[in-house]
């Protein structure tokens, strides 16, 4: 039933191109670091925007990712810790709008399991090589576009040494 709700949820919230979507970064190979002269700058490494094959969908190429909109820094912190992280430590997030993927000719499946979660599919899986090369030159664009916001590495709830901060 509460999956059910979930779906009926995301159906009557639907997206918008120019919503933000974000992928969270759970080790420091996740991000590289820019530094020229005067600035140090952050990118996501692009093979953290590339698909994995979905085994429960029958090997459905699949982007995971949350929907974040009306939530600013602080809220996307404390909804990944919470909800939306399944490993032991969260390092920060990188966000992009979802037009971003549109315009790639993918789509989305908002299905809202967990809350806010959405996959990117219809990644091109014909010709294995030729779609490898079309999705990372893709992934290393869309790296460019996101914003990456790291902050000091945090224990989300599903680590069992996990203390939730008053």
């Amino acid at each position: 039933m509460q999956k059910l709700r979930q779906r009926l949820l995301a159906w009557l919230k639907p997206l918008k191109p120019e919503d933000p979507a974000c992928r969270f970064l759970t080790r420091k190979k996740d991000y590289l670091v820019e530094t020229t002269d005067d600035k140090t700058e952050y990118r996501i490494q692009p093979d953290k925007l590339l698909p994995a094959p979905n085994s429960a969908n029958n090997g459905i190429l699949e982007l995971s990712l949350f929907e974040v909109r009306k939530l600013d820094e602080e809220g996307i912190k404390q909804f990944l810790i919470r909800d939306g992280c399944p490993t032991q430590k969260l390092f920060g997030w990188a966000t992009l709008p979802l037009i971003t993927f549109f315009e790639h000719g993918l789509d989305l499946d908002f299905n809202n399991i967990p809350p806010r979660h959405l996959n990117i599919i219809g990644w091109k899986e014909d010709d294995l090589v030729e779609a490898k090369a079309k999705n990372l030159l893709f992934a290393s664009l869309a790296a460019k576009s996101a914003v990456v916001v790291l902050s000091p590495p945090e224990r989300t709830a599903h680590n069992p040494k996990y203390i939730p901060r008053p």
